[in-house]
């Protein structure tokens, strides 16, 4: 199964915290399978959308075509691929509908999504993901879902075949030929979002490995780049500034002193992470070999999107961090009401200013051949990543 596979297509399926309670996870299935970056790329009428269309449909050719189709079965499998596309999209929310966090909550148990998409039985699926337990799931998008059913009875088996096929190729471009590699580069980073040039291969290495083993690497990035003097000066800099809070809160004329109470109970209960976790997940079972790159990524995914799949029956991790210690960012996370400080971002001014610049191109060109890696289920930010 594509998904299981990290890779993507129809919709998004992921295990997480429950926006409406911290302390249980909860599956959750959202819209995908638009292909380009939101749904208003299918329907603009301006000069740069309808050239955006035309740019979109020759690159799937050429993607079909190093794939091996003749010109003609290419462009005519790009036509198939991107109707099914478009209609996904009308069905899909605008970015800004996306923000909405309570319309984007919709829980519902087996019985209400068999009412919902009468031809797709959630019990396989929720059965082939390895999750049968799962008896309810937050349906982000509703009538995509719906949409999705009556696509399932409406369009020929032979289209979707050249759907999936199409998904698989634009997804594995990343891990492919230097020939599908400079396609996706070219019309996913350079066309769409102006990236001039691709990352250099050690730089493309040292964010693979960040991302799958990102822990491991952490562990030798801490090592030399992180003392415990540093860790101790952070948490020194957050008492100071959370003694400023405080004092800051207590001088508030506007604020009532039941409202001072609750505020400074929340700040009181804030939790800091710093630098690295304290708690390893580890890498067991993960087999990483010599030879097949393409092989190496498939299985990296297989086991991450196991293991996400696996707190259907756990209870939420709070130790769990959402990124990995080399990363040159920061976080709040306020389910957990919790701050988090990678060691990447604690480096001198000089360093983290070249990592950023570093750090920002590759996340581009990852997201542009690699658009469904579901390592980011690992990301707090589980940062949006473009459906297929």
């Amino acid at each position: 199964m594509n998904h299981s596979r990290g890779l993507g297509g129809f919709f998004r399926f992921a295990i997480g915290t429950d926006d409406k309670n911290s302390s249980v996870n909860l599956a959750s299935a959202s819209q995908s399978g638009v292909g380009l970056p939101n749904r208003d790329y299918w329907f603009k009428d301006d000069a740069k959308s309808v050239e955006t269309r035309q740019k979109y449909a020759e690159y799937m050719t050429n993607m079909f075509k190093l794939a091996g189709d003749t010109p003609e079965a290419a462009a005519a499998e790009a036509k198939t691929v991107m109707s099914i596309q478009k209609r996904f999209a009308s069905a899909a929310k605008a970015p800004v509908d996306l923000r909405d966090s309570e319309a984007n909550y919709n829980k519902k148990t087996l019985a209400e999504l068999a009412q919902l998409t009468p031809n797709f039985s959630w019990t396989d699926y929720l059965k082939e993901r390895g999750v049968p337990s799962v008896k309810e799931v937050n349906v982000g998008q509703p009538k995509f879902f719906e949409e999705m059913s009556k696509m399932l009875n409406e369009v020929p088996i032979s289209d979707w075949k050249a759907y999936l096929r199409w998904v698989v190729i634009a997804d594995s471009a990343g891990n492919l030929t230097k020939a599908f590699r400079d396609e996706s580069f070219n019309f996913n980073a350079k066309y769409l979002f102006g990236v001039q040039e691709q990352q250099a291969r050690w730089k493309v290495c040292t964010a693979e490995v960040d991302g799958v083993i990102g822990e491991s690497l952490g562990q030798e990035f801490v090592k030399t780049a992180f003392s415990p003097a540093a860790k101790k000066r952070m948490n020194e800099l957050i008492d100071n500034l959370f003694a400023a809070y405080q004092e800051r809160i207590q001088k508030l004329d506007w604020m009532s002193g039941a409202t001072k109470a609750k505020a400074l109970e929340k700040l009181a209960a804030y939790t800091r992470k710093i630098g690295y976790p304290d708690k390893l997940e580890g890498y067991k079972g993960l087999e990483i070999e010599r030879g097949s790159y393409f092989q190496n990524n498939l299985k990296a995914s297989e086991f991450l999107i196991k293991r996400n799949m696996a707190k259907a029956t756990k209870p939420v991790d709070r130790a769990e961090w959402g990124m990995t210690p080399p990363t040159v960012n920061a976080y709040n996370n306020p389910q957990f009401n919790e701050i988090v400080f990678p060691a990447g971002i604690l480096q001198p001014l000089s360093l983290i200013q070249q990592r950023m610049t570093r750090s920002t191109t590759a996340a581009s060109e990852r997201s542009s051949v690699t658009r469904s890696r579901t390592v980011l289920t690992m990301r707090a930010a589980n940062t949006t990543l473009r459906a297929t």
